[in-house]
């Protein structure tokens, strides 16, 4: 089922990112951000078939704009949140409680029924 997948690259990116603030070494983080993007891919990939599964056809034009209305969006106030508390805090800390946030949610997600069980 797509949910486990999802939830699971999911983990991978906040295991992988929360990583990074343990370690200072380029190597290590080449490593980290490979596994961040094979996270990244489990959860992408498995989240647009199963919109593309559940959205009548004559609304999927609509939901996928909005979808990528909405992520860009995300992004974009990350990013600012990001950088400030980076410049705030460092970057190891940052990236530190981003990986450790991302990793307890979907942890946490895996409780939910509806989440656990999508297909």
């Amino acid at each position: 089922t797509k949910g486990p997948v999802i939830l699971s690259g999911l983990l991978l990116i906040g295991v992988s990112m929360g990583a990074l603030a343990l370690f200072a070494n380029l190597w290590f983080a080449v490593v980290m951000m490979c596994i961040a993007g094979i996270g990244n891919m489990l959860t992408f990939i498995p989240s647009i078939t199963l919109v593309q599964e559940l959205v009548d056809r004559e609304f999927l034009g609509r939901v996928f704009g909005l979808r990528t209305l909405l992520v860009s969006l995300a992004t974009i106030v990350a990013n600012a949140v990001a950088g400030a508390a980076a410049q705030a805090y460092g970057t190891q800390p940052v990236l530190g409680v981003m990986g450790g946030l991302l990793a307890l949610i979907a942890l946490l997600a895996y409780l939910v029924p509806s989440a656990r069980n999508a297909d």
